[in-house]
């Protein structure tokens, strides 16, 4: 506690003396008004300010607006984050495309202003205007595995198209984040030259890390001598694995479920209490005393794997969990093989892709009719090395017919009652206590095998500025609720009746989904991409009004920025089991877009 009090004080009085020493703005030398601009910053920051904060804050705002308290966000021109050097200078290289006479340099350290150690701002006309640099490691995941060999391609994007060479610098960093080591990555410099239309050059990398390093950033410079920056970083950082965390020690362990209604706790008294995914919950903390057991259960009802490989993106996977048990083996069962086979695969690919590695198990629930699902779940399953728990054969073992199995543990042909949970989370602990290292273990980033899709997606809620909605579009808040374990709608949803209601959308990207309340009115959303590149409909049909969810996707339609239009279509007549369904709403939560 007093090394902490002391910390803060000596902050205060460091910042106390930045902020006496000048000025609270800068102006950068005038550059080019019109085009593309490399601004040029270097500085540095008080005595003994670096051995507490290790990064500035670089900002150029509208000169109307510098220096004030509050500044709105259109008169923010350029914002970044520079790392300081154990010296206590820093040095960034960024484009800037407004009239730079206009904005005023700040440059911050946590909260005091350091603007005035800045000992250049200027614009830098040379012929290296641009260079990204993108290190593939070669395994899917940029990570430092073994014996902390990166391989991969460095690409060099020039913007302009001057010639000259580039070198590729190597900055090492432990496991506190402090840098360790800088090398020159490629022992050669990179021709940086015109190479066609996509003025892009490519070259192999083979750079071994230090025994230490836990993170690597590759940077692009113009020479070692001159200190210049050319461009972005690529960061390849050390790979943990959630198998670890297993131990008693403190800390947190993060259990998740992805899967449908029987992980939800559908048919379960209370889904937070007697559901099975709550009771295997129960059995970590057990297991775990000194452990902080958080728990996820992203469980939806009448959803399949299809829609899983997609809202993890949103559900989980920025949670970092280090176990996840998935359940789609009885919404699966109405798929073909390869729609079970890629969906399964892209959601495994998309948890191993973390730099905080889960281990993954399998669930097979029981219905009547999922045995080929199960079989082609377990295809992939088999290929990653994934432990697997089959309830249903284990149920099946113990009853002769499913109205024997339907009257001991079903509510109705599927969802467990509370024994029914009972028995699964039972049957699920006893696997993991008698055979542990089979489900527990460290898995590996393949080649893909099944044809996943690795692009990866974000959520975007309906209320985004990226969308416009004409005049017959309105706010309901009757959906706006938890239903069961998992929040559907925690933005409400956007509603329209009849048709000819219209969504525009700017996006960018390959692919672009609607997410809706599947609802038994719901209406079909046409979609027109681009000005007629793709059309079709997405659905909004649901049999069960129960706060269930669908997502229609529509894919191929090329990188960069588009356009689509959403139009609700005119009400239509839908006919099931001899029941007529009259569709002629829709209830929007958001859109599924490419990250």
């Amino acid at each position: 506690m007093f090394k902490r009090i002391k910390l803060i004080t000596m902050f205060m009085i460091v910042c106390l003396v930045a902020a006496s020493a000048g000025v609270s703005a800068s102006t950068v030398t005038s550059g080019y008004s019109g085009e593309t601009n490399n601004v040029l910053v270097k500085g540095t920051v008080p005595a003994g300010m670096f051995n507490i904060v290790s990064t500035v804050t670089i900002l150029l705002a509208d000169s109307n607006y510098a220096g004030s308290e509050t500044m709105p966000g259109d008169s923010i021109g350029y914002f970044g984050m520079v790392d300081i050097d154990p010296t206590g200078s820093y040095s960034t290289k960024f484009k800037f495309t407004k009239d730079i006479s206009n904005y005023k340099l700040i440059v911050k350290a946590g909260d005091c202003d350091v603007t005035s150690g800045v000992t250049v701002a200027t614009i830098q006309k040379s012929s290296f205007q641009s260079v990204d640099v993108i290190v593939n490691a070669g395994d899917g995941n940029h990570s430092l595995t073994g014996n902390h060999t990166i391989k991969g391609t460095v690409t060099l994007a020039n913007d302009y198209g001057d010639e000259g060479e580039a070198v590729i610098l190597a900055s090492e960093y432990d496991a506190a984040g402090c840098l360790i080591d800088v090398n020159n990555a490629a022992n050669v410099n990179i021709p940086y030259v015109i190479q066609g239309t996509g003025r892009i050059t490519e070259n192999s990398i083979e750079y071994v890390a230090s025994e230490n390093a836990a993170k690597v950033k590759f940077y692009a410079w113009k020479s070692i001598s001159s200190l210049i920056p050319l461009g972005g970083a690529s960061e390849i950082a050390s790979l943990t694995y959630g198998v670890d965390k297993l131990g008693n020690s403190d800390g947190e362990l993060k259990v998740a479920f992805l899967g449908g209604s029987i992980t939800e706790g559908t048919a379960a008294t209370d889904y937070n209490t007697t559901s099975y995914a709550a009771l295997v919950r129960d059995y970590f903390i057990q297991t775990y005393p000194n452990k902080t057991i958080k728990y996820y259960n992203a469980g939806i009802g009448g959803t399949n794997s299809t829609l899983g490989s997609v809202r993890n993106y949103r559900d989980l996977i920025p949670y970092e969990p280090d176990v996840v048990f998935i359940e789609y083996a009885v919404n699966d069962s109405s798929q073909p093989q390869e729609v079970i086979t890629k969906s399964m695969e892209t959601i495994v690919r998309s948890f191993l892709r973390m730099k905080n590695r889960p281990t993954i198990i399998f669930l097979y629930s029981y219905s009547q009719s999922n045995d080929n699902s199960i079989s082609y779940q377990q295809q992939v399953a088999d290929y990653y090395g994934i432990g697997s728990i089959n309830f249903k054969q284990y149920v099946c073992s113990l009853y002769s017919s499913h109205d024997e199995i339907k009257a001991a543990l079903l509510n109705d042909n599927v969802h467990p009652t509370d024994t029914g949970h009972r028995m699964y989370a039972d049957f699920i602990i006893n696997a993991l206590q008698t055979n542990p290292d089979n489900y527990f273990k460290k898995l590996d980033y393949p080649a893909s095998n099944f044809g996943a899709n690795d692009t990866e997606y974000k959520f975007i809620p309906w209320n985004d500025e990226s969308a416009e909605y004409s005049s017959g579009w309105y706010e309901t808040t009757t959906n706006k609720v938890k239903y069961m374990s998992f929040p559907r709608f925690t933005d409400g949803l956007m509603k329209a009746d009849g048709a000819g209601n219209t969504i525009v959308v700017t996006f960018e990207g390959d692919s672009f989904g609607t997410y809706c309340h599947g609802i038994s009115n719901g209406n079909t959303l046409r979609y027109n991409v681009d000005n007629g590149k793709k059309t079709g409909s997405f659905d909004s049909f649901n049999l069960y009004d129960n706060y269930q969810t669908v997502m229609s996707m529509v894919t191929g339609l090329g990188e960069g920025a588009h356009t689509i239009v959403l139009t609700t279509s005119a009400p239509a007549e839908k006919i099931v089991s001899d029941t007529t369904y009259t569709l002629n709403t829709v209830e929007l939560a958001g859109f599924f877009v490419e990250k």
